[in-house]
């Protein structure tokens, strides 16, 4: 929206210096300019994240272990712990179970929901940062958006960091839209509704509702109307009695399932509060590492540079008196960090489990970038500064592509455990019926170390002919012969030796005779890396001889 001097809301100006040749065109041909080079970048971020997810990379650990509880959980089952320590919030859960249900069990279809939101979150993204700036900065910040490699990836990945982030920026941009126009307090009431929406679909959507509230807070109370007080308190008591119902129901019975890793994978996440010194060095590490990974950067300070220009963008805005933007853009920041001294949520490990953050981060670096481009001094170099930070942004983008047609995946054992799959089990199925002890017994070692199994049920659930569609099915009992036999398999984590797998053997062989055990012996290790082997065991079995024709699962097994 412009004002009646035909500035946005948010715009920054810098008087102080020369206008180059671009800014002293005619305002309506550099505005065509800059719109069309921020829509190329909208049409950049979304191809990007359409061409990553086309890629279809295998399953990779974090993916596996999600997927593997929609295999045989129905929509009150999700409800419960999952399997694998995995904290997800239900509605995202929900919604996979939905998709997987109506178009079949596939990377593909596991992968579209985080898809659809990424390609979202590209045109929220415009509008949030609309709100605030124009021009360069929001070349700038729409540029870093597009092409930041970590919120690429976590647009095709079966985890909520997609929807973390779509989350925040219906917040933000609800937010920032009543404050551009506070006239419209109905604005304030979608925020009501977002609040049990936004919750649903994303745990750390309460940092990003808190910011907003936080942000709001001093301008609503100047309008000193009723209308906007109103609705802004029911939106924070909304926000606390939702949040508090879903983490007592949800969330902490999720988090008690994983309190082995919690110290662990988590553990840096942690701020050090008994040692000044190794808070000072922590927060430096972490506000300089992969939180801060837009558009690319690393550990060990890689991200040094994004915080330097995500700190002058925030001088900026405070500069330019858009302090209640910068307490919604920042919050977030401070009450996640608040949350991780009490060791309720990771501060910091990376920039997937803070993906509500990136609004804030490519918002700041834009406005940051763009207000020291202006200090370069001479018009030539500015000039040439204005051209080459969006082909510098453009250039990040084409390595990242490069990388991902180079690289399909995120690490070998993806790819050997899926090529594997497309192998064994078609392969298996021929001339045979087969069955799996875990998935149609219910023989399965439920331990922590037994981690890979999750690759090897979804992989199963996508590739078993019996399965392939669905990710359910089993066995056609009534069509067992000694032309056609019965295959069981068992996988790697659980050993032979194993009480289950004893009992279960004795169950079948009431009925069946046991023709032989195969055992294929695979070697899972990356090149150059340690040694990593899984065993498959391979039970073959034909009806015994006079033995009624089997039409169920053995009396004594445990099928799900």
């Amino acid at each position: 929206m412009q004002r009646a001097d035909g500035r946005c809301p948010g715009e920054i100006i810098d008087v102080s210096r020369p206008r180059s040749k671009i800014e002293r065109a005619p305002n309506a041909v550099r505005a065509r300019w800059l719109s069309m080079a921020i829509w190329a970048f909208v049409f950049l971020g979304v191809s990007l994240r359409v061409i990553h997810y086309a890629l279809n990379f295998p399953l990779w650990s974090d993916e596996a272990f999600v997927a593997a509880n929609f295999l045989d959980r129905d929509y009150l089952g999700l409800l419960r712990p999952l399997d694998y320590g995995q904290i997800c919030p239900v509605l995202f859960l929900w919604i996979e179970r939905t998709v997987v249900r109506l178009l079949g069990f596939s990377e593909a279809t596991l992968r579209l929901f985080p898809l659809i939101c990424g390609v979202a979150c590209v045109f929220l993204f415009r509008r949030v940062a609309a709100s605030v700036t124009h021009g360069l900065p929001l070349l700038l910040a729409m540029g870093v958006f597009a092409v930041s490699e970590t919120l690429i990836r976590n647009s095709a990945q079966v985890k909520p960091f997609s929807s973390d982030l779509m989350a925040a920026l219906l917040l933000l941009a609800t937010a920032l839209s009543w404050l551009n126009d506070r006239e419209r307090v109905g604005r304030l009431w979608v925020l009501v509704g977002l609040a049990p929406l936004t919750l649903l679909l994303s745990h750390p959507a309460v940092f990003v509702a808190g910011g907003v509230s936080l942000g709001l807070a001093a301008a609503v109370w100047r309008t000193g109307r009723r209308q906007a007080l109103v609705p802004f308190l029911v939106f924070n008591l909304t926000t606390v009695a939702c949040f508090g119902i879903l983490y007592v129901l949800i969330m902490r019975p999720q988090a008690a399932n994983m309190a082995e890793w919690r110290l662990g994978y988590w553990g840096r996440g942690f701020p050090p509060m008994d040692n000044l010194v190794a808070l000072v060095r922590w927060l430096v590490d972490v506000h300089t590492g992969k939180m801060l990974a837009y558009p690319m950067g690393g550990n060990k300070g890689g991200s040094t540079p994004t915080f330097v220009l995500a700190v002058a963008g925030a001088a900026v805005l405070w500069r330019q008196r858009h302090r209640t933007t910068l307490v919604m853009l920042l919050a977030p920041f401070g009450l996640t960090l608040i949350a991780a001294a009490f060791q309720k949520y990771p501060y910091g490990v990376d920039s997937r489990q803070m993906q509500y953050v990136a609004p804030a981060v490519c918002l700041l670096v834009g406005v940051g970038a763009a207000s020291l481009s202006r200090a370069i001094p001479g018009r030539r170099s500015r000039l040439l500064t204005t051209w080459l930070l969006p082909l510098g942004l453009m250039l990040s983008a084409a390595v990242s592509l490069t990388r991902d047609f180079s690289h399909p995946f995120s690490a070998h054992y993806d790819v050997k455990s899926r090529e594997f799959a497309r192998s064994f089990w078609p392969e298996l199925a021929r001339d045979a019926e087969v069955a799996c002890l875990s998935r149609d017994f219910g023989v399965y070692e439920r331990r922590w170390f037994n981690m890979y199994s999750a690759y090897y049920l979804c992989n199963q659930a996508i590739y078993s002919p019996p399965r392939q569609g669905s990710g359910i099915g089993g066995p056609r009992w009534e069509a067992v012969s000694e032309d056609h036999p019965l295959r069981c398999v068992l996988f790697n984590g659980t050993p032979v030796e194993h009480p289950q797998v004893i009992e279960w053997l004795a169950a079948m062989r009431t009925r069946y005779e046991l023709q032989r055990v195969n055992q294929r012996v695979l070697d899972m290790a990356d090149p150059g890396g340690p040694k990593l082997v899984e065993t498959i065991a391979i039970f073959e079995f034909v009806p015994k001889r006079g033995a009624a024709l089997a039409r169920s699962a053995p009396s004594g097994t445990v099928q799900r």
